[in-house]
């Protein structure tokens, strides 16, 4: 199939002073994407609902994933098929300094695996079980995309550069063919890091927004339903812990 798969239609929903989203081009035929990441609900977290966000999209598109996950709980099915997804669970284990290699290599296996026959493989957070997965993909020589999920001093990119041999890691990261940003702020940083920005999809908001616009009819019937003065209202939808943030956004 090759990069055209995945090439860049410049930036996707309205960025900041934009009024409309841009425009990509649907592919003229259903996919199999197989997306990798480390965690996957019932295990909750952002990047966790965010990456299940995605794959019901991508279903409801009409496009097959086959979704490869760590099995962090021996109760959670190894396979679990619902119509065009499918989700695989591998087997990983407790103790973080058996865990972090373990991954590696399992992810990698599980690549070489599963990338023999999907179109693209989406890595979801920067992981050791999605590096596996993406060298092995790259030897494939299967099209490679990869989703940021955090930045800054607590990010995914600092947390890899904590290792010693940091260079070595993220440029081994930087074999992905392309990367998601959903924020100006991720892709600076990846532009930072040294990713060319024709290298970056940058989705605003991880939505096309043009596409579902809200009238104000029903702002203004929710605003009152709500009980919300007709005035600007921030919605904060996320964990009550520090490194959110949401002390800076109060203030």
């Amino acid at each position: 199939m090759g990069k055209a798969l995945i090439e860049p239609a410049g930036r996707l929903g309205p960025g900041p002073g934009d009024t409309q989203g841009g425009a990509t081009a649907a592919p003229d035929r259903p996919l199999l994407i197989g997306v990798f990441i480390q965690h996957y609900p019932p295990r909750l977290g952002g990047a966790e609902c965010q990456a299940k966000l995605l794959v019901s999209e991508l279903v409801r598109c009409g496009h097959r994933v086959e979704l490869v996950t760590t099995r962090h709980s021996p109760e959670l099915p190894a396979r679990t098929s619902l119509g065009l997804l499918t989700i695989r669970r591998l087997p990983t284990l407790a103790p973080r300094w058996l865990k972090l290699p373990l991954n590696l290599v399992t992810g990698f296996i599980a690549g070489m695996q599963y990338t023999r026959t999907i179109d693209l493989m989406h890595g979801h957070c920067l992981s050791p079980f999605v590096l596996g997965a993406l060298l092995a993909a790259k030897l494939r020589g299967t099209p490679t995309l990869l989703k940021i999920c955090t930045i800054g001093k607590k990010g995914d990119i600092a947390k890899i550069q904590r290792f010693g041999f940091r260079r070595l890691l993220w440029r081994l990261y930087q074999q992905a063919d392309y990367f998601v940003a959903n924020t100006l702020a991720v892709e600076n940083e990846l532009i930072a890091q040294g990713v060319a920005r024709a290298r970056i999809f940058t989705v605003y908001n991880m939505l096309e927004q043009a596409t579902h616009p809200a009238a104000p009819q029903d702002k203004g019937y929710l605003r009152r339903a709500l009980g919300l003065a007709d005035k600007l209202t921030v919605l904060y939808v996320g964990r009550l812990h520090p490194d959110k943030g949401l002390g800076l956004v109060m203030r």
